[in-house]
């Protein structure tokens, strides 16, 4: 018997589970939950390039910032309550600070970092490595550190391969350090140093839209062990591959009734 445990009456883009708040929170394409209460959001993707910061309950506009970046904004990343990291079609990669009021949202420029000779499509972040990274349309990755908002280096995805370079989505493993990378099928683990540990495919059919179209940790729970590291990968039709990069196969795929909600773009 299923049970409904959230509901949405918009296209689902990710999921985030609060443990504070013990619920498991929606979102729409082009809107972030405001960490660490969750008790605001931000939507951006409107035709005048604005962003703006709404309350979650009275869906009140708290603030309305205009020409963060020269055209639309790409992609956009909250690594706590206070840091905002947003990419747009300048190619440039801004660092924002978050001042939030009783009654408003105030965003502070801290930095804008360039390298990117195309638009960024991909953010991930790790505060306890004080890292970022940022994946362009051409398959560039690069590695900042947050804390000196400096370019540290970047990840070789060997763009020679005819396994297509563009980066869906990415994870920075916050207890290891490591780097997941996924490609079309093609599964990629880096150390923070850049050193590759895994590069494999890991659809089951050759079906090209069978690709890997969002990812994560396990990261554990509180001071459990982790005897393994796991990599969760989803996939357009509803398959969720289960990981483990010390044996270099997939453990297991759970199938699900219904296609998952990143499964539906």
């Amino acid at each position: 018997m299923l049970t409904l445990i959230a509901e949405s009456h918009e296209r689902v883009s990710s999921l985030l589970y609060s443990s504070k708040q013990d619920r498991l929170l929606c979102s729409a394409a082009f809107r972030h939950n405001i960490p660490p209460q969750y008790d605001r959001y931000m939507e951006w993707g409107f035709t005048d390039g604005s962003v703006r910061f709404y309350s979650a309950d009275s869906k009140k506009l708290l603030g309305l910032f205009e020409h963060m970046h020269q055209g639309q904004l790409t992609t956009s990343l909250f690594v706590d309550g206070k840091t905002l990291i947003t990419a747009g079609t300048d190619c440039a990669v801004a660092i924002w600070t978050v001042v939030p009021g009783p009654k408003t949202i105030d965003l502070q420029p801290v930095i804008c970092l360039f390298g990117h000779k195309r638009p960024v499509t991909t953010l991930a972040s790790s505060r306890a490595f004080s890292a970022f990274l940022s994946a362009s349309e051409d398959g560039k990755v690069f590695l900042w550190d947050l804390n000196r908002s400096e370019f540290v280096r970047e990840l070789d995805l060997d763009v020679r391969r005819p396994i297509p370079a563009f980066v869906r989505c990415a994870r920075i493993n916050n207890i290891t350090g490591h780097i997941m990378l996924c490609c079309g099928p093609r599964l990629l683990l880096f150390t923070l140093n850049g050193h590759l540990l895994l590069d494999q495919e890991i659809c089951d059919t050759d079906d090209p839209d069978d690709i890997i179209s969002s990812c994560a940790f396990y990261e554990g729970v509180g001071n459990e062990w982790l005897d393994r590291e796991l990599l969760f990968t989803g996939h357009r039709r509803g398959v969720v591959n289960v990981c483990s990069p010390n044996n270099l196969y997939v453990h297991g795929s759970l199938v699900l009734s219904y296609p998952m909600p990143w499964s539906r773009y």
